[in-house]
């Protein structure tokens, strides 16, 4: 009979347990629930993800060609501006 108490109070404690787990996953349910209708926003966000990068990408190469581009006309701009000078007036 001893046994049969203690098989008992282990089933007992063993419910218990589960009952605590349930209500902590209840719990934790009703405070994800509002963020249920955003899941499918979300679906799709990975892709977007990366559309962005392949853009900024993109971007950051036709802005570093822009700027070879801008550099090299200022070059031709002062290599034509100082052969443009009298050579007398560089001693000066």
């Amino acid at each position: 009979m001893a046994a049969s108490l203690s098989a008992t109070d282990d089933l007992s404690k063993t419910l218990a347990t589960m009952a605590a787990q349930l209500s902590e996953l209840a719990r934790r349910f009703d405070a994800l629930e509002p963020l249920v209708p955003l899941a499918s926003k979300l679906d799709g966000l990975p892709d977007r993800v990366q559309t962005l990068q392949a853009s900024t990408f993109e971007y950051a190469q036709e802005v570093h060609a822009l700027h070879i581009a801008v550099q090299r006309v200022e070059k031709s701009q002062r290599d034509l501006s100082s052969s443009a000078r009298e050579p007398g007036e560089a001693l000066r």
